[in-house]
């Protein structure tokens, strides 16, 4: 749980530190959407391990109290994944306390991942340059040892020439 709470306050430190800052401010050899996403399933892992781990101990306490084997079921199959938590959360009124918000936590971590691959937005827009020539960047060397890459490769370093820079279309002279 400990490991959660650090994880989740360093990725609130990250968010907040690279909120309203261009792209090309990020110098870590591992991109921002990487990091993010590690911070995040280390954090809903370590969540999800102190919630089965609540979820067992309920579920032997429960048993101690009213000693029903069919409790001990709904709680294994809880303590599995989210179709049997949200078995408990349903029946809320009978497995009351820990275990419940254990498997209410269970069930909702379910929507970490997709949430989390919409915290960041880039915005998109056009830079305005002198230079006739257009540049971006693409892979130097690729092989994985198939032919037909080795001839898209090819191809592709054909096309563009070994800098990266597309020659231009039009040049500034011929538009005057």
């Amino acid at each position: 749980m400990f490991a959660s709470l650090c994880c989740t306050l360093a990725l609130a430190f990250l968010l907040f530190t690279v909120q309203d800052q261009p792209y090309v401010n990020w110098k870590s050899y591992i991109g921002l959407n990487p990091t993010i996403s590690t911070l995040t399933t280390v954090a809903r892992g370590t969540l999800l391990l102190s919630a089965s781990a609540c979820l067992s101990q309920g579920k032997w306490l429960h048993l101690v109290k009213r000693s029903k084997l069919q409790a001990l079921e709904i709680f294994d199959q809880a303590s599995r994944g989210p179709l049997g938590a949200l078995k408990i959360v349903l029946k809320s009124r009978t497995y009351l306390g820990l275990p419940t918000l254990a498997a209410a936590i269970t069930v909702l971590a379910l929507a970490i991942g997709p949430f989390t691959q919409q915290v960041v937005q880039y915005d998109q827009g056009s830079v305005l340059t002198q230079s006739p020539r257009a540049s971006y960047d693409y892979a130097h060397n690729y092989s994985s040892g198939a032919p037909m890459f080795a001839t898209q490769e090819g191809f592709t370093q054909g096309l563009n020439g070994p800098t990266g820079e597309m020659p231009p279309l039009i040049s500034w002279d011929t538009l005057r």
